[in-house]
């Protein structure tokens, strides 16, 4: 990596918004022509937090469920299967990892990644809202107020 390239901030950016298939389906959501300036202006570190926390491709969907403690990352056929430590301690080591990072771009409406447009679901699997956000999102907000925070949906 040359100077210049150094010397551009620091963001995070959800590896599907680049291109790369890791969605739950196997699917990606690749940004195209916003990438080009995104990669002129920041250099960009892909994350995938379910990845990260060894859940494969494909694999099946979580979703975020209301329990006593709050909203939780459970997988949607089986909600006694719960990712939620999982995804906050990966949130952890990424800033941990990353002093130097400056934002993150993340997947809007994800479970793990979605900043405010997230389903939220009761108890029972019903649903309930769309305005939640991810358990990634959520602790990386908790541990790093000032970090600058958006879903792909502001760009």
């Amino acid at each position: 990596m040359n100077l210049f390239e150094q010397q551009k901030p620091l963001f995070a950016i959800s590896s599907c918004l680049l291109g790369n298939r890791v969605r739950y389906d196997g699917k990606d959501q690749a940004l195209g022509d916003i990438l080009v300036s995104l990669k002129a202006k920041y250099r960009l570190l892909p994350l995938c937090p379910e990845m990260a926390i060894g859940l494969g491709v494909p694999r099946p969907p979580i979703h975020l469920r209301k329990s006593s403690e709050g909203y939780r990352a459970v997988l949607i056929d089986q909600p006694e299967t719960d990712y939620t430590q999982a995804l906050c301690d990966y949130a952890a080591s990424v800033l941990q990892q990353h002093p130097e990072l400056k934002g993150i771009i993340l997947k809007q409406k994800s479970p793990s990644c979605g900043t405010g447009k997230t389903k939220l679901f009761d108890e029972k699997g019903t649903f309930m809202s769309a305005d939640g956000w991810g358990v990634f999102a959520t602790e990386i907000q908790k541990l790093q107020p000032s970090l600058i925070l958006i879903g792909d949906d502001a760009l």
